[in-house]
């Protein structure tokens, strides 16, 4: 199975990573002419994502934000030094191409006119966390191991490093398996329109891609009522009863976006995906009077600047892509209003304004500690 992860990460990154001098994403940049790049069908899912996501937000998230990154600072060769004139030349609003103005898209296949400098880190790395959630439904990860005594479930725990910087490791702290194959065959393309079934029956698992959380350690709730008879099933496969107590949520600490040490709150969650944003652990200095991160506003260009921290929690059944979709709400949230893009997606959220001041939704899934 790690097999599998791995060559799975090194596809993902030769089509997507703007790191990776022979990605698809990297030819894009290079075509002086434009040209038609024919994307893997598993990238379709997450298109889908970024037209959401670029309507919802009025065009603040948008992938072609890649040619912004590298003029100010942060684009393959690492400069970290904004260019010059950076101020007045990143942004839609100076003419930098946008996604839906400067392409066109047939499925997975982008057809551009000129060069164009793509970045999918707003939701590319949940995205692929959501893809090897479908690689563990899938019967690869049958052979190897047993059952628990019963005591408790099994849980395969992965860790995955970040698709867009080469640093791609797959490790395990509760190695075991998931025995109930999904509907994918062993392309994997997203989830189906009923997923009941499935994440009825399967077993545990976390998968942690450094600020991007999956937890799957009980079914969703529409799984679990949605089928006596696959519950039953469910139980005789992990050795536990219907009366049995549910797994214990997973604690996971809100990183304070100050203070790396400190936690602002604690989350427990059992199922679904939660994902953070926040300039702390990739900014580089300040220059021509803005404070230089990743977290862009793809209108201007410039980094937003009103929002610390932001977490999104969304559950397994509310979107396709939960892990894509709180990644990318994550991010949209420095500059789109959450009730803005409510609008189009469910969701819980937290987050930091410039001030300091924390803010929630009602039913998102922790306890804060800063009023």
């Amino acid at each position: 199975m790690w097999g599998t992860i791995h060559a799975f990460l090194d596809g993902y990154e030769r089509a997507l990573s703007r790191f990776r001098e022979d990605s698809l994403v990297a030819a894009m940049r290079r075509a002086r002419h434009g040209g038609s790049f024919d994307f893997p069908d598993w990238a379709a899912g997450l298109f889908d994502l970024y037209d959401a996501l670029h309507e919802a937000s009025d065009g603040a998230i948008d992938p072609c934000v890649g040619e912004d990154l590298t003029r100010l600072g942060y684009g393959p060769a690492y400069t970290f030094a904004a260019q010059p004139d950076a101020g007045e030349s990143v942004g839609a609003m100076h003419g930098r191409p946008t996604w839906n103005g400067s392409m066109e898209r047939h499925g997975c296949t982008l057809v551009t006119r000129g060069p164009v400098s793509l970045d999918f880190g707003a939701c590319g790395k949940g995205y692929a966390v959501d893809l090897i959630a479908s690689l563990l439904r899938n019967d690869g990860c049958a052979a190897g191991h047993g059952d628990t005594d019963g005591s408790e479930r099994n849980v395969r725990y992965l860790s995955v490093g970040d698709p867009f910087t080469g640093n791609q490791t797959v490790g395990t702290t509760h190695p075991n398996h998931a025995d109930k194959p999904d509907r994918f065959g062993n392309r994997p393309a997203g989830f189906t329109a009923d997923r009941s079934a499935d994440l009825a029956t399967d077993r545990a698992f976390v998968i942690d891609a450094g600020g991007d959380l999956l937890v799957h350690l009980q079914p969703s709730d529409h799984a679990s009522r949605s089928s006596k008879t696959t519950r039953t099933t469910t139980t005789s496969r992990t050795s536990t009863t219907s009366s049995t107590a549910p797994t214990p949520p997973l604690r996971i600490a809100l990183e304070h976006p100050t203070d790396t040490t400190q936690a602002i709150g604690v989350a427990e969650i059992a199922s679904g995906a939660l994902c953070a944003s926040a300039p702390s652990r990739r900014h580089w200095g300040e220059q021509a009077g803005m404070k230089l991160h990743h977290l862009l506003n793809a209108i201007d260009g410039l980094p937003a600047d009103n929002i610390a921290a932001a977490w999104a929690y969304v559950r397994e059944q509310d979107a396709a892509f939960p892990c894509a979709t709180a990644d990318g709400l994550a991010t949209a949230l420095f500059v789109t209003p959450p009730d803005r893009l409510r609008a189009r997606f469910r969701f819980e959220c937290a987050f930091i304004d410039a001030n300091g001041m924390a803010h929630a939704s009602r039913d998102f899934p922790a306890t804060l500690f800063l009023a």
